[in-house]
């Protein structure tokens, strides 16, 4: 299985209304929805896909039945640059939460 949050490059098989059938290096298939193809708002996927195309995708999870879903404009450079700041955002604040409650628990135990 893809691990989830991984970039992979895979080929368009199939487009349909709601997205994309992706083949991926690995030889397994990929779904990627309409609202995960680009940033800007998709109304026709054949404006930014065509069957064929090499494209990169993030892998989000896997649905109900275990196939996966897949992200191609979360796997875009600027997208990997805000994961990356979420991330150290995320070890400050865990960080600065985690110093203030020992903080805390030392005062309680002074009096």
């Amino acid at each position: 299985m893809s691990e989830i949050g991984s970039v992979i490059k895979g080929k368009v098989k199939q487009i349909l209304p709601r997205g994309a059938i992706i083949m991926l290096e690995n030889g397994k298939r990929g779904f990627v929805h309409i609202s995960e193809i680009a940033e800007e708002f998709v109304e026709n996927i054949n404006d930014f896909l065509k069957v064929g195309e090499e494209v990169r995708c993030r892998v989000l999870g896997y649905d109900e039945k275990g196939r996966l879903e897949l992200s191609i404009k979360r796997a875009s450079e600027k997208s990997n640059l805000l994961e990356e700041k979420l991330r150290q955002f995320r070890k400050q604040s865990d960080d600065r939460l985690s110093g203030l409650k020992k903080r805390e628990a030392n005062n309680r135990g002074r009096r």
